[in-house]
This record gives structure tokens, C-alpha cells and sequence, in this order.
């Protein structure tokens, strides 16, 4: 190591590259192709991986928009029909007993009306969020 530090070493050694210029030039060459080729074939594995991904990506984010269309579609449907149900049971309640207070029962399906809305915009906003914009089209190659 101490070898290196010493002035009469750097002056041999570029004595050696100035004379022998013929052998430097071709193995520096020959460094630069190697170097080049091996960046080469790391950018091309880092794409490949990262083709993988969103392959992967892309296969959980159509199954989820699956998911979605086949479980959760049909879900708020059925509980806006319900709802609408009992809102008209409601209605025919009141106009056989006027009488009777079902303030508390409006209340309550009011409220659970609400919360079938609420839970639709949900599903509208999870609808948006899953489906890909346009410029994120799968491209054939």
C-alpha cells in the first residue's frame, strides 16, 4: 500500500502507460464495452421487474373492480329496494292509524337511508378510484 503512495511508482507507471499505449488503449476499450453492456442488461432486469409489478398490479386492480361490480353493486341496490320498502310501509302505517306517533320509526329509516346513500356515493368514489385513466390503457406489444 505504501508502495502506491510514492512518487517513483506513479513515475514508472506512467512511463509504462506512455510507452505501451497500444495495450491501454484496446483493454480501456474493452473496460467501456463490458461497463456498458453489463448497465445494459441491469436497466433491462430493473424493467422487467418492473413490468412484473404492474402486471401484478394491474391483475388485483381488475379484480377488485370484479369484486366490486359482482358483490357490492348488487348489495346497495337490494338495500335501497328495502329502503324504499319500508319507507312505503311507513306511509301506509300513517294513513291507517293517524293517530299513532312513528316519528321514531321515521327517524330510523331515515337514518338507515342515509347511511345506503352515503355508502353508494362510497362505492361510486371506490369505482373512480379503482378504474384506470385512460393513459394507463394496457398497451399491446
Amino acid at each position: 500500500m505504501e508502495r502506491l503512495l510514492t512518487p517513483e511508482f506513479w513515475q514508472q507507471y506512467g512511463q509504462f502507460v506512455m510507452t505501451n499505449w497500444f495495450i491501454m488503449v484496446p483493454l480501456l476499450l474493452l473496460a467501456g464495452v463490458i461497463t456498458w453492456w453489463l448497465r445494459g442488461h441491469l436497466a433491462k432486469s430493473e424493467i422487467a421487474g418492473l413490468k412484473a409489478e404492474s402486471g401484478a398490479l394491474r391483475e388485483r386492480l381488475e379484480l377488485a373492480q370484479a369484486k366490486e361490480a359482482n358483490e357490492i353493486g348488487p348489495a346497495i341496490a337490494q338495500l335501497q329496494k328495502e329502503t324504499a320498502d319500508l319507507k312505503r310501509q311507513v306511509a301506509e302505517l300513517q294513513q291507517k292509524r293517524p293517530s299513532e306517533d312513528l316519528g321514531p320509526l321515521e327517524v330510523t329509516i331515515e337514518s338507515s337511508a342515509t347511511s345506503v346513500l352515503g355508502l353508494a356515493f362510497a362505492n361510486n368514489d371506490l369505482k373512480k378510484l379503482l378504474s384506470l385513466p385512460p393513459k394507463h390503457e394496457k398497451k399491446e406489444d
